[in-house]
């Protein structure tokens, strides 16, 4: 058992959101009905292990939270990657193949890739935040959590501010001007939480999670469809297929899966495109107008060109994967998908 002591929250944050990305691909070309509640399902309600169990044993448990499941799934992610590393150090580089090994582990219970939370998190920066300088509060990864704690804030607050209006009223002069820088802060605390809870209130409506006008029984019913129709995915896309470890015969080598190899050359290509990013916002530092507006849009079809490369080479690889086929479909419909969008970007 293969287990991460110095997790990267960043990376591993990044991992698991390549790999709802990859379960979603897989979605998307299938033909099953419903696509849309599905990949909702996938990008915004399903938890980390969910997801996890998806990738890798290509089942969907109906317990929504396990941890030590989930280390034990990362566990065998990690032992797919120690078993092929002289492929994958090909494909992706050896540091990132280490990365993948030594960095990359569970977030959960404090954070989710889900989509929601992510949003929140990135909109506050308190991902970003705990990532780079680490410590600080620890962030509940269930949405609707969140939602009950901000509101609990912001009750705390207005009673605050209650009071203090109270004291101005009755207090002397010198007081007063004390007093109202109190009641200033406590206001800014309050207009702060408002907005949270309206960010994460919006979130949720537009996953699905809380259902606008039809109460819990709406979000509750599109999980369970979006349970029945993962679980029925026909033909080469059966989620209850086993998709992920499995001894072959010659030498006892760990397969790697077919749905786990595209994630992590998603997870790869992503990364080559955020290098050109961090050196994007260095190298157009200073610059501002149209002069600024070019230096990232350059810097942007650059990391998109060497994403696309990685995506190209890593291809390859999909060859020596346990399931070949569902590997190049998902990673040729990401590509497909990159350069889109580099068009758009180079008109």
């Amino acid at each position: 058992m293969i287990l991460t002591e110095n997790i990267n929250l960043t990376d591993s944050m990044l991992f698991l959101l390549s790999a709802r990305d990859t379960i979603k691909e897989v979605v998307g070309m299938s033909s099953i009905e419903h696509k849309d509640i599905v990949k909702n399902f996938v990008m915004n309600e399903a938890s980390d292990y969910q997801i996890m169990s998806l990738l890798i044993d290509g089942t969907l448990p109906e317990e929504k939270y396990n941890v030590g499941e989930e280390m034990l799934l990362f566990s065998q992610l990690k032992e797919q990657v120690v078993s092929n590393y002289p492929i994958l150090s090909e494909a992706i580089g050896e540091d990132l193949t280490r990365n993948l090994i030594f960095e990359v582990g569970p977030i959960s219970p404090d954070y989710s890739s889900a989509a929601p939370i992510v949003e929140f998190l990135v909109s506050k920066r308190t991902f970003e935040q705990r990532a780079t300088r680490g410590g600080g509060a620890a962030v509940i990864a269930d949405p609707k959590k969140a939602l009950d704690i901000v509101k609990t804030s912001l009750k705390f607050w207005k009673g605050k501010a209650k009071v203090i209006k109270d004291r101005i009223a009755a207090a002397a002069a010198p007081d007063k001007a004390t007093l109202a820088l109190q009641l200033k802060t406590a206001q800014k605390k309050i207009t702060g939480l408002e907005k949270q809870q309206g960010s994460i209130t919006a979130s949720l409506k537009r996953a699905g999670v809380l259902a606008a006008g039809k109460g819990k029984g709406a979000a509750v019913a599109g999980a369970a469809q979006a349970t029945t129709f993962l679980k029925g995915l026909p033909g080469a896309y059966a989620v209850g297929a086993k998709l992920g470890i499995s001894a072959t015969a010659a030498g006892g080598v760990i397969a790697l899966g077919g749905l786990a190899a595209a994630a992590i050359l998603t997870y790869a290509s992503i990364k080559t495109y955020k290098r050109f990013l961090s050196q994007a916002a260095k190298a157009c530092k200073g610059k501002s107008g149209k002069e600024k507006t070019a230096c990232m849009k350059a810097y942007r079809v650059k990391g998109l060109k060497a994403q696309i490369t990685d995506l190209s080479r890593g291809l390859t690889g999909c060859a020596k994967t346990k399931d070949p086929a569902k590997c190049s479909k998902s990673v040729t419909n990401k590509l497909t998908s990159l350069k889109k969008k580099l068009a758009k970007i180079q008109k």
